[in-house]
């Protein structure tokens, strides 16, 4: 039985980091250097240790981040970093691969979750990681019934020289944005190339301001907006390895070798079960690949700030980690990524209104500007293949907005331009955990070039413009 603790999330952000270097590292041997025999001769270098786990297929991943510092070397990184003793597991994820489907499932869960662990009592479940991996693994097995085939445990000391050596990472910004904290400094809405320095200070922002209507605004959704950031900046760290290690193969060697330099792995851990991972994340389509946070909320045990889970939700999520289930799942709220732009001018709109569907579920996937003020009617874009979550969205909007096909979103599956018919966002009455199809609604294509839709309040320019 789990108790689970708040969503202090304060280290979250090496979530997708993790996963990057992991990724990276092997699809670049696989995708860049060819062949089978390559990969075996690199992967070798990687360490590896003796661990307790699940027999059968290699399914589950256990993908671990510590929050040693032992890497903390210079002025900088200490300012960065600072010094913590000891280690605690400040990164948890579960990947799980289905090999007929071939898709997969990212879970990360939080690191203040109230847990019980095995020989120690109650606590939060990073501290299991002070008795070492296999503690985590039994501390997961014991509380949520999961079977771990395979650990894989990363450092973040190579992250900017990964980001460095791919010539910096494009991005895409719905508003200029800044984090006096970690230092992050956009000034410009749009596509940026952030280095590596910008890039770190981006998924370890916990400070995260854009600028809206004349004022800079903080992020409402604090966390959950974090880790929204860190999931769009891994999906397009991958793809843009990607193609930088196709067109300069010695580059893609200098990844492997960053990547593979920060990973400790089971000693069971073989060619053939990476290539499981790296066959999803290949495909470049973000439908193959799912990612979620395990359902919860702050709350306390007795002084202690921690995470508590939400047993309904998070049951029928551990039921697909388990196998029970497919790995996809119907539309509900916490599939649906959003961002929110203001299209009437009122003072802080949209970050209101993201705050609000945040707190029915949704992903949080930035808030800015429209490309103009005046908006009479919402309009909600919606990336290929997202027709559901946008009629789901749509449902929380009080039925209000055209629906728009948008070809050229990215970072999020559905783009609301808040008009001035939007009044509030309210859970919609009866069931709204599927997609339900709403008569009458216009469906319009947008192209990529950003053509003006064919709608009565046609945008101007794209919403969300592709980098």
């Amino acid at each position: 039985m789990v108790v689970s603790a708040p969503p202090s999330w304060r280290t979250l952000w090496r979530h997708r980091f993790l996963i990057a270097l992991v990724l990276v590292s092997a699809t670049m041997l696989t995708g860049v250097a060819g062949g089978y025999w390559y990969l075996n001769a690199k992967w070798a270098n990687a360490r590896d240790i003796e661990l307790e786990l699940d027999a059968g297929p290699a399914t589950n991943f256990l993908i671990l981040g510590s929050d040693s510092r032992e890497f903390v070397a210079t002025e900088e990184d200490a300012a960065s970093f600072g010094e913590v003793g000891g280690r605690r597991a400040d990164t948890i994820i579960i990947v799980r691969v289905d090999p007929d489907t071939k898709k997969a499932l990212l879970v990360s869960f939080p690191r203040d979750l109230w847990v019980e662990i095995p020989g120690q009592g109650a606590s939060k479940i990073n501290s299991a990681f002070q008795g070492g991996p296999q503690r985590v693994i039994d501390t997961i097995r014991e509380n949520f019934d999961i079977p771990i085939h395979h650990y894989v445990e990363v450092d973040f000391a190579g992250f900017r020289n990964i980001v460095n050596s791919m010539g910096g990472v494009e991005m895409y910004f719905a508003a200029p944005a800044r984090d006096a904290k970690t230092g992050l400094d956009v000034a410009q809405a749009g596509c940026t190339t952030l280095d590596g320095p910008q890039a770190l200070a981006l998924v370890r922002s916990r400070h995260y301001q854009s600028y809206e209507s004349g004022e800079w605004r903080s992020d409402p959704t604090g966390d959950f907006g974090r880790i929204n950031r860190q999931q769009d900046f891994i999906r397009r760290l991958i793809a843009q390895a990607l193609d930088s290690g196709a067109s300069n193969p010695l580059r893609g060697d200098d990844l492997i070798d960053s990547g593979l330099d920060n990973i400790t792995v089971d000693s069971g851990l073989g060619v053939g079960d990476v290539l499981k991972l790296v066959r999803v994340f290949r495909s470049g389509d973000p439908e193959d690949v799912e990612m979620l946070t395990v359902p919860a909320d702050p709350g306390r045990k007795g002084s202690a700030s921690v995470v508590l889970l939400r047993d309904g939700e998070a049951a029928q999520l551990f039921e697909r980690l388990r196998g029970e289930g497919p790995i996809e799942s119907d539309v509900a709220p916490s599939t649906v990524t959003v961002r929110v732009l203001n299209g009437v001018g009122s003072a802080g709109l949209a970050t209101r209104t993201l705050r609000q569907l945040s707190e029915q579920g949704f992903l949080p996937g930035g808030t800015g500007d429209a490309a103009r003020f005046g908006y009479a009617t919402t309009e909600i874009h919606y990336a290929n293949g997202a027709r559901g979550k946008a009629d789901l969205v749509r449902q929380y909007l009080g039925g209000v907005g055209s629906l728009l096909e948008d070809e050229s979103i990215t970072g999020a599956d559905v783009v609301v331009v808040v008009g001035s018919d939007f009044s509030e966002v309210k859970a919609p009455s009866g069931d709204a955990t599927g997609a339900v199809e709403v008569d009458g609604i216009p469906i319009v294509s947008v192209s990529p070039q950003g053509d003006a839709p064919e709608d009565p309040e046609p945008t101007g320019s794209d919403p969300s413009p592709g980098c």
